[in-house]
């Protein structure tokens, strides 16, 4: 045998060198991180659900557009859209980051942590505030419940989401968004006999104001995405 055939095979006989972490390969080590990611269609399909599919006039949009209040809701997504965008444009300069890690980037150490904080109360008050309507909501439906019954069902449901970690919530917006279509879309054809479009006249009978009015209401129910914002993958 040569000499270097001696040599090719000692090194051939070498053990692979570890590539292990207290006891997790690299992939599996990778898997775990994914574990604690959504992907961008998790995201998509989580806002989807979240505000476009389950649309409502409510009377703070009424109240300015009155019979044009329709149109405002149609409106507030376009905005919606923009506002959107722009904050996932941020996050895109920024990955691997939070959007409490980079707003101090952004504005500074002291701003930074100041809208850090500001957005931690946006959050817990958008849940208290889903939390509440959910419960008159179904109050509403079932009167003899009473109202904290609810609450603490949505509330404990939520619980058990954050507690298995990002990816079960991309997970159930996964299953979450064939439901509420397919529900949207039966309300409305078991209602679209009873449909008249008359009812949508006159159009703009007041001018534009009243609808760009009632359409920055409307927006207002579209900052409840912003939460959904710390998930960009």
């Amino acid at each position: 045998m040569s000499p270097t055939a001696g040599r090719t095979t000692a090194r051939s006989a070498r053990p692979a060198p570890d590539r292990t972490a207290g006891g997790v390969t690299q992939g599996a080590a990778g898997q775990a991180l994914d574990r604690g990611k959504v992907s961008a269609s998790q995201l998509a399909l989580l806002f989807i659900t979240s505000r476009a599919i389950p649309p409502a006039v409510t009377m703070v949009t009424v109240s300015q557009a009155k019979n044009d209040a329709w149109i405002a809701e149609l409106l507030a997504p376009v905005a919606a859209c923009g506002i959107l965008a722009l904050v996932l444009a941020v996050a895109v300069r920024f990955p691997g980051e939070g959007l409490i890690e980079y707003t101090g980037k952004l504005f500074g150490p002291v701003l930074g942590k100041a809208l850090g904080l500001m957005y931690l109360v946006f959050f817990v008050h958008i849940a208290a505030y889903e939390a509440r309507q959910f419960g008159d909501i179904m109050t509403s439906i079932i009167p003899e419940t009473p109202l904290m019954v609810f609450i603490g069902s949505i509330l404990f449901v939520a619980a058990v989401i954050a507690r298995g970690g990002v990816e079960t919530l991309g997970r159930f917006g996964e299953m979450a968004f064939p439901i509420s279509l397919g529900s949207a879309f039966l309300v409305f054809l078991l209602s679209a006999p009873k449909i008249e479009l008359v009812n949508l006249l006159p159009v703009m009978e007041e001018g534009v104001s009243p609808v760009l009015r009632g359409a920055s209401l409307a927006l207002g129910q579209y900052a409840e995405l912003l939460p959904l914002a710390v998930l960009f993958p």
